[in-house]
C-alpha cells in the first residue's frame, strides 16, 4: 500500500478515536479508548480544523492521482477514496453543532447515549474495569460540557425540540432512580472495582445526572420548540444545517 494514503488513513482512524474514545472501546480496541470525548465548542472546532487537513492532504492525492502522478492500485484508490469523503464528513458533522440542540431520550443525544453505551462495555480484564471507572470519573465534566453547550443553544435561538427536553428529564429521573442506575452499577467479581464504583456512582455520577436534570428543567426547556416546529428549519440556518448533514 502506498505509505502516504496508509498514513493519512492511521491518521484518521487515530483522530476519530481521539474525538470519540468510546468508539474505540465498543470495537475492543485498547488505543484510545480511556476517558471520554471532549463535547466543548473548542474542543469541535480543533477537530474540525484537524479532519479538515486530513482531507485536503487527500484530496492533494487525488489531484496528483489524476494527473498520473502517482502510480496506485485499487486498494489503495479505494482507500484513498474512503479517508478523503470520510474526513469531510465528520469535520462537516461536527460543524452542525449537534450538542447544542440535541436533547431527547434517544442514543443520539449525548447524555442517553453515554448511558445507553458505557453498560455495554466489556469489564473482562484489569485495565478495561480501569478504564471504566476512569469514565465514570470524568462523567460529571462531560455532563457539565453537554448542559454548557445547550446554554449556548438557547443564547444562539439553537434551540431543541421541547418534546425532546422533557422525554430527557423523564429518562434521567428514571436513571437516577434505578438501583442499577440503569445497567452503570456493573456487578464484576473485583471487591476493590465495586467499592470504587460505589463511590463514583454515589458522590459524583447521581449529582451530575441531578443537577443536568436542573439545567434542563430550569433553563433549557421553556425555550424548546413546539410540535409544530420540530424542524431544523426553524433553526438559525436551518437550510445550511440540512445541507450540510445530507452532504
Amino acid at each position: 500500500m502506498n505509505r502516504d494514503i496508509e498514513a493519512l488513513a492511521d491518521q484518521l482512524v487515530a483522530t476519530r478515536f481521539e474525538q470519540e474514545p468510546l468508539e474505540a472501546a465498543m470495537l475492543g480496541l485498547e488505543e484510545g479508548s480511556a476517558g471520554l470525548g471532549d463535547s466543548s465548542r473548542t474542543a469541535e472546532d480543533h477537530f474540525i480544523t484537524r479532519y479538515r487537513a486530513i482531507a485536503v492532504s487527500a484530496y492533494a492525492l487525488v489531484e496528483r492521482l489524476s494527473h498520473g502522478e502517482v502510480d496506485l492500485g485499487e486498494r489503495d484508490i479505494l482507500t484513498l477514496d474512503v479517508v478523503s469523503h470520510s474526513a469531510q464528513a465528520m469535520a462537516d458533522q461536527l460543524e452542525v453543532r449537534l450538542s447544542d440542540f440535541t436533547v431527547s431520550d434517544f442514543p443520539n443525544s449525548p447524555v442517553a447515549g453515554l448511558v445507553s453505551v458505557l453498560p455495554q462495555l466489556p469489564l473482562d480484564t484489569v485495565l478495561r474495569r480501569r478504564q471504566y471507572l476512569e469514565r465514570l470519573s470524568v462523567l460529571p465534566r462531560a455532563l457539565g460540557q453537554v448542559s454548557d453547550r445547550h446554554l449556548e443553544g438557547v443564547a444562539s435561538g439553537t434551540t431543541p425540540t421541547r418534546h425532546g427536553v422533557s422525554n430527557a428529564i423523564a429518562f434521567i429521573d428514571k436513571v437516577v432512580s434505578d438501583p442499577q442506575v440503569s445497567g452503570l452499577l456493573r456487578d464484576v467479581d473485583d471487591d476493590e472495582f465495586l467499592s470504587t464504583q460505589d463511590r463514583l456512582l454515589i458522590d459524583d455520577v447521581v449529582p451530575a445526572l441531578v443537577n443536568y436534570r436542573s439545567v434542563l428543567e430550569e433553563n433549557i426547556l421553556a425555550h424548546g420548540r413546539d410540535d409544530e416546529h420540530p424542524g431544523l428549519c426553524w433553526l438559525p440556518d436551518g437550510d445550511t444545517l440540512y445541507q450540510t448533514m445530507v452532504r
